[in-house]
């Protein structure tokens, strides 16, 4: 035990030190494009340690003794390990991003692995249009191969659909992950506020909810003017907020430094400016520096204020970023009913909780 620890422990350390140089906390995403429009770093702590851990996970699952000793065919047989166990998307997405870092090249998506685990002609097809710079050293094309071969002795436990369903870990609920919903009802919210005796702490709830934000965005809220504008290299739609009725806009710093206004309802924007701090302060948020101009509570501690109440409402949490997944089944739902078709609603709910694509909504529509 005390052996597997310390091969956990080294691994993380390797990944932790390769990982550091593409570190660009509080810079903007947007501004830090390389050619081919990829992000040149880690804008975020959650994506940094997220990448660290899908990184050491790994070489300590192939069995290598360094992080650098990862070949194209190792990573190759991971994913396609990964895909066939039941993994979902996410998991697998973040997995292949960390390991693509580390080799430079482009690894499977998820889509390919799925038909890749099916038909070894289609790995020897993708290998020969991905891996152009190695695929003539026989040795690559035979551990490609080998790889799948290898795949077909991991079919462990049931298929649906060519993927097993892993149950969940959440106690309130038997049902599989991919079927279950994060989403709290308007009901189940105004219960767990009730639950919250800070004012600090109760009103970061309901603007989250109302305005879909993320819990380290309520740090960040701020009048139109102050701070950082709008970021203006994405294409934002013209109809965004339509049909908000009155509202006032304010503006949050998101994932990878994306500036994005949102709305907030009158009342609550009357209470908001009640917290408003005579002068701007710095805070500390998981290793990220923030400028704050209300006395809210946002990040991490609103994280654990949320679930503690949740749990003492309701007997489960769906986390505070369940809110978000309330905000884009509420906004869909009122989006259609005034006409708006299917495809714009999402492309609409998602720019205004901070994605560019409308294909992430389906994450939270679940």
């Amino acid at each position: 035990m005390s052996r597997k620890r310390d091969i956990e422990s080294e691994m993380k350390r390797q990944a932790t030190n390769y990982f550091k140089k593409f570190i660009a906390f509080g810079t903007s995403r947007a501004n830090s494009k390389r050619k081919d429009n990829t992000s040149a770093g880690f804008h975020s702590v959650r994506t940094y340690n997220e990448a660290v851990s899908a990184l050491s996970h790994a070489a300590k699952e192939m069995g290598v003794q360094r992080i650098k000793h990862i070949s194209d065919d190792m990573a190759i047989l991971y994913l396609l390990n990964r895909h066939m166990s039941g993994l979902s998307s996410k998991t697998i997405s973040r997995d292949r991003a960390a390991l693509s870092r580390v080799l430079g090249k482009r690894l499977p998506y998820f889509q390919e692995l799925h038909h890749m685990a099916k038909d070894k002609s289609l790995t020897e097809k993708w290998a020969k249009s991905n891996l152009k710079n190695r695929y003539n050293d026989k040795s690559v094309l035979n551990a490609v191969q080998n790889a799948w071969k290898a795949t077909q002795k991991i079919r462990l436990g049931p298929i649906k659909d060519g993927l097993k369903t892993n149950a969940s870990t959440r106690k309130h609920t038997d049902k599989p992950l991919r079927e279950i919903t994060r989403a709290y009802s308007d009901h189940q919210i105004a219960a767990i506020a009730k639950n919250i005796s800070s004012e600090h702490d109760r009103l970061a709830v309901l603007i989250a909810r109302d305005a879909g934000l993320r819990a380290k965005e309520i740090i960040t809220l701020r009048r139109v003017g102050e701070g950082q504008s709008e970021t203006t290299q994405r294409d934002w739609r013209s109809d965004r907020h339509i049909f908000k009725g009155e509202s006032i806009s304010y503006l949050v710093t998101g994932k990878g430094g994306l500036v994005r206004t949102v709305k907030i309802r009158p009342e609550l924007a009357e209470r908001l400016e009640k917290l408003r701090l005579a002068t701007p302060k710095s805070i500390s948020d998981r290793g990220v520096n923030y400028t704050q101009y209300y006395d809210l509570t946002g990040g991490q501690k609103l994280s654990a204020i949320f679930t503690k109440a949740s749990n003492t409402t309701l007997g489960y949490s769906n986390g505070v970023h369940g809110l978000r997944h309330s905000y884009a089944h509420r906004r869909m739902d009122f989006l259609l009913s005034r006409g708006v078709s299917f495809n714009n609603a999402k492309h609409i709910t998602s720019q205004e909780m901070g994605h560019m694509r409308m294909k992430i909504t389906d994450t939270y529509l679940r």
